[in-house]
Parts: C-alpha cells; sequence; structure tokens
C-alpha cells in the first residue's frame, strides 16, 4: 500500500492515517506486505512535457504502522464513547490545530470572553498558566502579574479600550524621505509544478501592487499583475525594474516581499544588480507599528488585516467580497488561468485582484499618515 501525501516531509498523523487504513482493508481479508508514504520531493525540479517523474519519494512506515495497528481498535472504542457522551467540556487551544484545523473552531470559541488571554502575543505558556489560575479574559489579569513589557501594554491598552499611538513614531518615520513607495506581492505556489523549471511549493509572484507618496501628499498607483498563464516570474521582475525607481524608501508589510525580491534575484542574473538595489531600499513597516501602536481588538496581532480594520475600519477587507485574502487570491489567480474560463469571470476576477492587492497598499499609506499625526 502506497497512501500518496501534499506535504515535502513524513509527519505523525500520516503514519496514523496508514495504520487505520491497513487495519479496514485487513479487516475486509486483504493481507497488507508493506506500507509506505510517497511524499513530495521538495528538490525536483519540473522538466515540462508532462514528466513528474521523480516528483515524489517513497519512506517505507511498515514498521511503525505495524506497532499502531494495535492500538486502532482502542481509538475506534474511544471515537464510540465520544459519539455516546455529551459535549465535552474542554477549553480551546493548541489541540484545534494540531495536527490539522478543527472545522468546529467557531461553535467551541462561542461564550469565550471577547479578550481571551491566550491572545497575549508570543509563546503560550504564559496563557496556559492564567487559564490554570481560572484567569481567561485579558482584563482580569492582576496588576503585576506580567513580567515582559509588551503583554503589559496589551493589558493596560485591553483594559483602557483606548487605542494607544507612541508620539514616537513620528520621529521614527520622519527619518525616510519622499518619494515613498509601498510595496504588496500575491504569489502562486503549486504543489504539483505546472511550469517548466519550477519546483514544488515554489513562491512564484504573478502581480504586485505599488503607491508612490509624494512629498506634496499626491499618490500615484502603479501595479503590474500577469494573467496570461505563462510563468510570470520574469514579467514580475522586469516591471519592478522599470517602475520602482532609484530611490526612496520601498516599505512593506512584514518579509515575505524581500524574500521574492531576493528569489527573482538569483533567478535572474541579468536583472540582479537592479533587483538587488530595490530590495536594499526595503523597510519593514510591521516592526515600527508593532512598537508603536496597539488596539485591543487587534487581540495580540499585528498583521496588516488586523491594524487596518482598527485603524481604517472603512478599508476593512471584509468589504472586498471573493477576494479578502492571500488564500482567496491564489484561487482567483488559478481560475483565470484555467482553459475553460470565459472571458467575462476573468475580467472580473482580474478586477478583484486589483482592488485586492491594492488595497493593502493604501492601508500602509494611511497606517504611516495616522503614526506621524497626519
Amino acid at each position: 500500500m502506497v497512501e500518496i501525501k501534499a506535504s515535502a516531509s513524513v509527519k505523525d498523523g500520516q503514519v496514523k492515517d496508514c495504520a487505520i487504513q491497513t487495519w479496514l482493508i485487513e479487516r475486509a481479508g486483504i493481507p497488507v506486505r508493506s506500507i509506505a508514504l510517497a511524499v513530495i520531493n521538495n528538490a525536483f525540479v519540473y522538466p515540462g512535457a508532462g514528466n513528474y517523474y521523480g516528483l515524489f519519494r517513497h519512506e517505507d512506515v511498515t514498521e511503525r504502522v505495524r506497532i499502531l495497528v494495535r492500538q486502532v481498535p482502542d481509538w475506534v472504542r474511544d471515537c464510540r464513547t465520544v459519539l455516546r457522551s455529551a459535549m465535552p467540556d474542554v477549553k480551546t487551544g493548541g489541540q484545534c490545530s494540531d495536527p490539522y484545523d478543527c472545522p468546529f473552531i467557531e461553535h467551541c470559541s462561542e461564550g469565550e470572553p471577547p479578550y481571551p488571554v491566550k491572545s497575549l502575543p508570543g509563546r503560550k505558556n504564559v496563557a496556559r498558566a492564567l487559564e490554570a489560575e481560572g484567569i481567561f479574559d485579558i482584563r482580569d489579569i492582576p496588576a503585576g502579574r506580567l513580567s515582559r513589557p509588551e503583554h503589559k501594554r496589551v493589558v493596560r491598552i485591553t483594559k483602557s479600550g483606548k487605542p494607544e499611538i507612541n508620539p514616537n513614531a513620528k520621529a521614527v518615520l520622519k527619518q525616510y524621505p519622499y518619494p515613498r513607495y509601498y510595496l504588496d506581492f500575491e504569489t502562486i505556489s503549486f504543489t504539483v509544478p505546472i511550469w517548466p523549471g519550477t519546483r514544488p511549493f515554489q513562491q512564484i509572484p504573478f502581480q504586485w501592487s505599488c503607491h508612490v507618496e509624494h512629498a506634496d501628499g499626491r499618490i500615484e498607483p502603479r501595479w503590474f499583475l500577469d494573467t496570461s498563464g505563462e510563468m510570470p516570474a520574469r514579467g514580475t521582475a522586469e516591471s519592478l525594474v522599470q517602475t520602482m525607481g532609484k530611490k526612496g524608501p520601498i516599505f512593506m508589510y512584514a518579509p515575505f516581499e524581500r524574500r521574492v525580491i531576493n528569489d527573482l534575484t538569483e533567478e535572474f542574473p541579468d536583472l540582479a544588480p537592479q533587483l538587488k538595489r530595490i530590495g536594499d531600499r526595503l523597510v519593514d513597516l510591521l516592526p515600527i507599528v508593532k512598537e508603536n501602536y496597539y488596539h485591543s481588538n487587534m487581540k495580540g496581532s499585528w498583521s496588516l488585516k488586523a491594524v487596518t480594520s482598527c485603524m481604517a475600519p472603512e478599508m476593512s477587507h471584509a468589504k472586498l467580497g471573493e477576494v479578502t485574502d492571500g488564500t482567496a487570491a491564489q484561487r482567483a489567480y488559478i481560475e483565470i488561468i484555467a482553459p475553460g474560463t470565459d472571458g467575462a469571470r476573468r475580467d472580473e476576477l482580474r478586477n478583484k485582484l486589483l482592488d485586492y492587492c491594492q488595497l493593502d497598499t493604501m492601508a500602509m499609506i494611511t497606517i504611516t499618515r495616522k503614526l506621524q499625526g497626519a
């Protein structure tokens, strides 16, 4: 028996899957001589022409499965006990996403306090200790109970109900001259590569949005989106070189854009000098925001969406409709390049991708202006 998985390594939960299937197959009277997991070989480079030889690598798990098969009847008995029992009184936690996200997480989160201690930033051992003491809401944490400055800040602001902007943020941002560029990428990653020369899970950029903010307050939109269905990385790199100018900071949010540009620099040596100069101008806005802004409704998250929804709720991603996050953007892109998608639907999705990506770069401008008191 060979179980095929879309991961690049063998995981314990997958071996348990094999044990359950082996138990069922053998109870049906079919002997299983060996069990292997076929996982993705992430060193594979697709040569094209439908040749996927080498995409998988096989790992024999027969011995591990044989040990687990003996436990399967106990697992079945435990599951039946759960099915016969009332709803278990178990708090949500790490087990809700290990090894997979539970589809009932929203249901089980009903009735939880509006500001749970598990939303404290950083490792969750502090939250677990608080819950063990019977403290579940951040607002109920006693004064002096926490030692980390970041935790104290979150507790203080959550209890007050008022957001805080550090006055120092204005001085921090003042050091970055105009014109200022605000950049955001969208990428696609295929488990099974579709373009020659690409690898499984490779992040390939197909879109970017950039808003250029000038000293007089003028904002100039620039963008790139390749919906041809051909490998889009080259066009992405060339368009960046042509439109990013030669001076001025390029703001991003989190390190993702830097990784994309670094990958493009390695992939296209002829464009490497220009791309490296672009990379040298990158400024990560995330640590600046994290150091200088917090709102209780962020609930321990400084993601761009969390910050935008609190600092500029009129720019909420929820208003976008179909394409509201990176995963939805990837789905839209896949549908656009599919041969069976008609022209009207392609145009609709293309416009939604443009709206989504441009919202992120405009959100960054709004955030910096608010931090500066503009």
